[in-house]
């Protein structure tokens, strides 16, 4: 469900979440509030290794409501892009504004604001 944007660092990725993980899910490598996303970049079945990018900037499922460009996100136990930090696992920034009937969200994957983001762009 994902559209690339930019490049980002591709790593290896076990898949031990009990299911398949369909290629542009985002995933959980390193969970907690400080914790890390990778988006599938192939169709990942459950038990098996395959490659995520860890970087770069993709339009990814965001959850209801709306997101302001440049606002710190999340994946959320659903897999969606959130600004709740609460049980979700840190996603990256927002490099685009999401409204509330949004259905996707564009996200600098592991990005943080004052390092990663080009605001002139």
């Amino acid at each position: 469900m994902t559209t690339f944007r930019r490049t980002g660092a591709i790593r290896n990725w076990t898949n031990s979440t009990g299911s398949d993980v369909a290629s542009g899910a985002c995933v959980i490598v390193r969970s907690g509030s400080t914790g890390e996303v990778g988006v599938a970049t192939t169709n990942i079945a459950n038990g098996a290794s395959g490659f995520v990018m860890v970087g770069g900037e993709h339009e990814l499922a965001g959850a209801t409501g709306a997101i302001a460009v440049h606002a710190i996100v999340y994946r959320d136990t659903s897999g969606n892009i959130t600004t709740t930090s609460s049980g979700a696992t840190l996603a990256g920034v927002a490099t685009a504004a999401k409204t509330t009937t949004g259905t996707t969200v564009t996200v600098l994957v592991n990005g943080r604001i004052a390092e990663d983001i080009d605001i002139a762009r």
